[in-house]
């Protein structure tokens, strides 16, 4: 009874010359010629918009090597969809193969390029800035303008955050230099010692380290009135890279900046 509904709905297709998914209802019956007639006659009149419906066909008869054929050709046209492709089962007999994943792997990163290109049209350039920095105790201190506050600070790779104490936090926020608004929450951190303490997260809107500005900076607020200024990951990670020239005694950190 289905196998006689489904001749009919094959039989009754209101566009004979556009089979659509019928090479997929051919085959199911048992006419794999008939299926792999129509693929081709819908290759032929218009291939770039049938190359994914070919892969998804050969993958179901099992024909591995022109199903990987087609599905490189449709992605080579700019089909993109690569969620429905990870999901569709039409596929599941190429999905395990080390070429289907190959092949998506190198799409998937060209998919990425393209993005970039077409909406990143800033141009960089790269800069080199040499910060100043001395030496105390064995630490290196530069000099960092916080919201306009110059303040001195440990330069600290292993610092997650720009961490300050709540003695600089209150004269901050007594004297305007912070606001209410600054004050994101609380966070637990892991001393140096291996303790866990709690601290209250702010928001540095503007970090200046000399020359370069950076906006909008997460640092935490310790406890402990005697806590040294740390500068940490947070700042580092957004900018490049840095070299420590202890003849010279500066920071040399190249970035990348807009051109104007």
């Amino acid at each position: 009874m289905a196998d006689n509904d489904f001749k009919q709905v094959i039989r009754l297709d209101s566009v004979p010359d556009e089979p659509e998914c019928a090479f997929y209802a051919y085959y199911y019956l048992g006419d794999k010629d008939k299926a792999v007639e129509m693929i081709g006659n819908a290759l032929k009149a218009n291939a770039k918009a049938n190359y994914y419906d070919a892969a998804c066909l050969y993958s179901i008869m099992d024909d591995k090597e022109k199903s990987l054929s087609y599905l490189r050709k449709a992605l080579e046209s700019g089909y993109r969809n690569f969620a429905h492709i990870r999901r569709d089962r039409d596929l599941n007999n190429i999905r395990s193969t080390a070429e289907f994943k190959t092949l998506m792997d190198e799409y998937e990163q060209k998919h990425k390029q393209e993005i970039s290109e077409d909406t990143d049209e800033t141009v960089y350039e790269s800069k080199t800035e040499e910060v100043p920095f001395t030496k105390d105790g064995g630490v290196c201190k530069v000099k960092c303008i916080i919201n306009n506050l110059p303040l001195h600070f440990i330069f600290d790779t292993g610092a997650s955050d720009v961490s300050i104490s709540s003695v600089e936090a209150t004269f901050m926020l007594k004297n305007d230099y912070l606001s209410s608004y600054d004050i994101i929450g609380r966070q637990n951190y892991m001393t140096a010692d291996g303790n866990i303490t709690e601290g209250t997260v702010i928001n540095l809107r503007d970090v200046k380290l000399g020359e370069i500005h950076l906006k909008d900076i997460k640092a935490s607020v310790v406890k402990n009135q005697s806590a040294p200024l740390l500068l940490g990951q947070s700042v580092f990670s957004k900018l490049g890279k840095i070299e420590i020239d202890n003849d010279n005694k500066v920071l040399k950190i190249t970035y990348r900046q807009k051109v104007k």
